[in-house]
């Protein structure tokens, strides 16, 4: 709950935060590919200053993909799982923006 309320202080009201499963969550906005990579940033930075438990410090990786009318809802949450699964294979506390999709 701490979480949720934390990371809808970083986003819009236009925007969206939902569990996507287990420790992983969403936010869908409808800002372009490199905007939402400044915010996955602000919200990944938070995270890591964030006292969400006593003397302990949380990192996150986060995937970040924009999508494109070419794509169908798959493609798009594949990238951004790929992105998210990059994130964590470079060390992890990391924000990655799938390559740009013309």
């Amino acid at each position: 709950k701490d979480f949720c309320t934390a990371v809808k202080g970083r986003i819009r009201p236009t925007d969206f935060i939902g569990r996507w499963g287990g420790d992983e969550f969403a936010v869908l906005t409808p800002m372009s590919g490199p905007l939402a990579f400044q915010v996955a940033e602000a919200i990944r930075d938070m995270i890591y200053h964030y006292k969400f438990l006593p003397d302990r410090t949380l990192s996150s990786s986060i995937g970040v993909a924009e999508f494109r009318r070419s794509m169908d809802m798959f493609e798009f949450i594949q990238r951004a799982e790929d992105a998210l699964a990059e994130a964590k294979k470079a060390g992890g506390n990391k924000a990655l923006l799938a390559p740009f999709v013309p």
